[in-house]
């Protein structure tokens, strides 16, 4: 069995419910628990391709484990301090700084759902692919609450993801057992340009039409499962994210940890085989 999985940054399932996007919408699809505790990219996407929680994987935030930055995040969020900093332009460049040094990378680290497969594609998966975003991330900062500058770098972004969308097409149509492709685009227009509804509704109608591209180029016969790994609200980052599968998975309420077992078991792995690699 091929297994294609597409990671959608922050796509958010109220909103494509809302636009009733049919090809994101698959057999069985819902909302998605985040149960990492930290709602950063890099954290829970390395929990959804290892199945492990952050306290297992050590991937906080852009930045390996440190106990005090991890309490300094959970505090933050408990008292709103997250949405200052989200709102504010001068947090922000402090911000900026706080997030430069390499994003963390864990590719021959810590097992993955990638090990389990023979003939494997990745494309800028965060914390495992080797092309890193890190211009992207940074843009974000430049873009928060500044409408002038927002514009430019969301038109950069849209550029950037029109060339990616063509080369994922064309790398779908080679020989893999296991493919996975990270579409950073919704975060970064949802974090600048939230206050914009057709720009919104321009984007997930955008996403749906990539998804009706893939399900057509890998055909019926292949595990598809879209996925995200948060929602946003007026520009914030939400506690859940979006999956959909074309096959009834029976899911009641599942977190994002429960997909790496799921993709294993799809590509003929038993829970307790040791990686093919």
């Amino acid at each position: 069995m091929r297994v294609c999985v597409v990671g959608f940054d922050s796509l958010d399932y109220y909103l494509v419910e809302k636009y009733d996007l049919k090809c994101l919408k698959q057999k069985d699809y819902g909302k998605v628990e985040i149960n990492t505790g930290v709602l950063a990219t890099p954290t829970i996407w390395t929990s959804f391709v290892t199945g492990l929680l952050p306290r297992e994987h050590g991937i906080i935030g852009w930045k390996m484990k440190n106990p005090f930055l991890d309490k300094m995040q959970i505090w933050s969020i408990k008292i709103g301090l997250n949405r200052i900093i989200d709102r504010s332009q001068i947090l922000t460049q402090l911000g900026r700084r706080w997030v430069k040094g390499n994003v963390p990378n864990i590719r021959g680290r810590i097992p993955t759902i990638f090990d389990y497969a023979q003939r494997p594609v990745d494309i800028n998966v965060p914390c495992y692919s080797e092309d890193v975003y890190e211009e992207s991330r940074r843009e974000i900062y430049h873009g928060v609450g500044k409408p002038i500058t927002a514009k430019p770098i969301a038109e950069k972004a849209w550029r950037g993801f029109w060339e990616k969308k063509e080369r994922v097409l064309d790398a779908l149509s080679k020989n893999w057992d296991l493919f996975m492709v990270h579409f950073f685009l919704p975060d970064i227009i949802q974090h600048i340009l939230w206050y914009r509804k057709n720009e919104i509704e321009r984007l997930y109608r955008e996403m749906d039409n990539v998804a009706c591209n893939i399900k057509k180029r890998v055909g019926k016969n292949t595990f598809i499962l879209f996925i995200s790994d948060h929602g946003q609200k007026k520009g914030l980052h939400t506690p859940y994210g979006f999956y959909s599968c074309n096959r009834r998975l029976k899911l009641h309420e599942p977190k994002v940890t429960d997909f790496a077992d799921i993709i294993k078991r799809e590509l003929g792995q038993s829970l307790k085989a040791s990686p093919s690699k």
